[in-house]
């Protein structure tokens, strides 16, 4: 079968052509007759992707825990604003991913929340 979708660059992350951060992913639905049929999701996709329920990763992000693997150490030293080093905020993300709280919730879903194939 054939599976066409969407892979799209984040608009704010541009330094990473070839890394996975910052891709968006749109993958239709794809049945002839949708209409015809009380399916939901596309019946190949269903079979291939394993999903959570839907979460808020802004309440999830609240959780007093740290996962596995989350490097939550983040030291830089210099007091003076004019001695930062960030030019482009939205870049720098990336190189510092590994900190941020999308990485934190990240690996909390991961380690946590229960993965099922749609039915």
């Amino acid at each position: 079968k054939n599976i066409s979708g969407i892979s799209y660059r984040s608009t704010k992350i541009l330094n990473q052509k070839d890394s996975d951060i910052g891709i968006n992913v749109i993958i239709p639905p794809k049945i002839e007759n949708i209409a015809e049929t009380n399916d939901t999701h596309c019946p190949v996709l269903k079979k291939i992707l394993k999903v959570t329920n839907p979460v808020s990763w802004t309440v999830f992000s609240t959780l007093e825990a740290t996962p596995n693997l989350y490097k939550s150490n983040f030291n830089f030293q210099t007091n003076n604003p004019a001695k930062g080093w960030i030019e482009d905020f939205d870049e720098s993300l990336v190189e510092y991913y590994e900190n941020t709280t999308f990485r934190k919730v990240e690996l909390l879903i991961h380690q946590m929340m229960k993965y099922e194939y749609l039915r």
